[in-house]
């Protein structure tokens, strides 16, 4: 257990040391905005079903997120693989990141009773994680 402890405060270290994490957290708190914003939005003023609006929202951040990412976050990473192939491994992760989203959403307002905005909002900081992850070890990896 020990080791476990140790091994998880190492990583943390290392975690919180890379200056592309703070990059990507800039650019997630502007896409959770723009996420949440959105969302809003297409529910009620639109009247989308939530889980639509949602999922609308989130593949429309993708897209700006991956741009973002590309020429800022990870622009001194040199990238082996064309554009275009980072930007579909973006894509398929962000997309898993959209089901992880998407079933937060779902769970937590229609089991737990929440509003459907509070349940975005827990649900980007549970993605976050997983999206950096993705996206420094395998989309935008050296």
């Amino acid at each position: 257990m020990k080791n476990i402890i140790c091994s998880f405060k190492k990583n943390l270290i290392r975690l919180l040391v890379d200056p592309k994490i703070y990059k990507f957290m800039f650019v997630g708190i502007v896409n959770a905005f723009l996420l949440l914003g959105l969302t809003i939005f297409f529910t009620d003023n639109l009247n989308i079903f939530y889980l639509f609006s949602s999922i609308i929202s989130y593949e429309i951040t993708i897209i700006f997120g991956f741009f973002i990412h590309e020429y800022w976050t990870f622009s001194k990473v040199s990238k082996i693989k064309k554009p275009y192939v980072r930007f579909v491994k973006y894509n398929i992760f962000y997309f898993l990141g959209l089901i992880i989203n998407t079933g937060l959403v779902f769970a937590l307002t229609d089991i737990l009773l929440w509003h459907y905005s509070l349940s975005q909002i827990i649900a980007i900081f549970i993605v976050f994680l997983f999206n950096f992850s993705t996206s420094k070890k395998i989309t935008f990896k050296n």
